[in-house]
């Protein structure tokens, strides 16, 4: 999944599970999320989040994307691994990632 914007996503922008045989070998890339998952309290926030059902890992190329944070106090990570399951981020390659990058969202008027 390349190419895409994520702006102000109630839940997480992508969510990742890691089925047996699904969700494995997923690439993410180049895309922009604004504020993506500061609304959820639960474990589908921030940019990306990785749930792990079954202790089942995914694996997955998370490169070359911008994250905006989420205003205020909000927990939400720019990526959310499930924390109740341990190395649950454990097949993820992460790296070139911005975070709150030098250019800045605009919203378009209504």
């Amino acid at each position: 999944m390349s190419g895409n914007t994520f702006y102000k996503s109630w839940g997480s922008g992508i969510m990742i599970f890691g089925h047996q045989h699904t969700s494995k070998n997923v690439t993410i890339a180049r895309n922009v999320f604004f504020e993506a998952g500061c609304g959820q309290v639960r474990g589908d926030r921030g940019g990306i989040a990785v749930m792990c059902p079954g202790v089942e890992k995914p694996t997955a190329a998370i490169t070359g994307n911008t994250f905006y944070s989420c205003p205020g106090n909000s927990t939400a990570r720019p990526i959310e691994p499930n924390a109740r399951v341990p190395g649950c981020a454990d097949g993820l390659v992460m790296e070139g990632n911005v975070i709150d990058g030098p250019v800045a969202m605009v919203a378009m008027p209504q």
